[in-house]
C-alpha cells in the first residue's frame, strides 16, 4: 500500500520497464528507466530506441497492475463512448 493513500497500491518509479506513449493519436510502444529517485525519467521509443521527448505541459501516468493492462481496438474503444 501507498504511504500517501492506504487505499492506492505502491506503484514502483526507479528501475525500468515497458509502456505505451498515447501522443498526437499515435500509441508508441516505450521503455521506462529512472535507476534513482533523485533523477529524471527517460523514455525510449521500442522500434527505433531513440530517447523520446515529451512535450511540454501536463502529462498523465496511469499505473497498471502487472500483466492487467491492454490495448483496446478502436471498435472496442468506440462501444466504451455509446
Amino acid at each position: 500500500r501507498s504511504n500517501a493513500d492506504p487505499n492506492s497500491p505502491q506503484a514502483q518509479s526507479t528501475g525500468s520497464g515497458d509502456g505505451w506513449l498515447l501522443r498526437d493519436g499515435k500509441i508508441v510502444g516505450i521503455t521506462w528507466d529512472r535507476q534513482f529517485e533523485a533523477l529524471k525519467w527517460s523514455f525510449y521509443d521500442d522500434d527505433t530506441g531513440e530517447l523520446v521527448n515529451l512535450d511540454y505541459g501536463r502529462t498523465w501516468v496511469a499505473l497498471a497492475k502487472l500483466g492487467e493492462a491492454s490495448l483496446l481496438t478502436p471498435v472496442e474503444a468506440a462501444l466504451l463512448s455509446d
